[in-house]
């Protein structure tokens, strides 16, 4: 990709996949704090259900998401090599 932002149409595409999944991941993480801090300041017995069941959910999927964004911005700098 040129320093200028420009770049072919499927690079620009792939950068907006990026982007979405990686933007994706910063909402999964920020709802699962959410329920961990609701059950932490006001602990009862629901809300501790919901921040370990549903928050610890949309924690891991928001870190395989940054995962899978790091493998991708990788294969994408040629610093791996990853199977289509």
């Amino acid at each position: 990709m040129k320093p200028d932002g420009g770049g072919t149409g499927a690079n620009n595409h792939n950068n907006g996949r990026l982007a979405r999944l990686i933007r994706t991941s910063c909402l999964l993480a920020l709802a699962s704090l959410t329920l961990m801090v609701w059950a932490t300041v006001q602990p009862h017995p629901i809300a501790l259900v919901l921040a370990m069941t549903v928050g610890q959910l949309l924690g891991t999927l928001a870190l395989l998401g940054y995962l899978v964004a790091i493998l991708l911005d990788l294969r994408k700098r040629g610093v791996i090599d990853l199977p289509r």
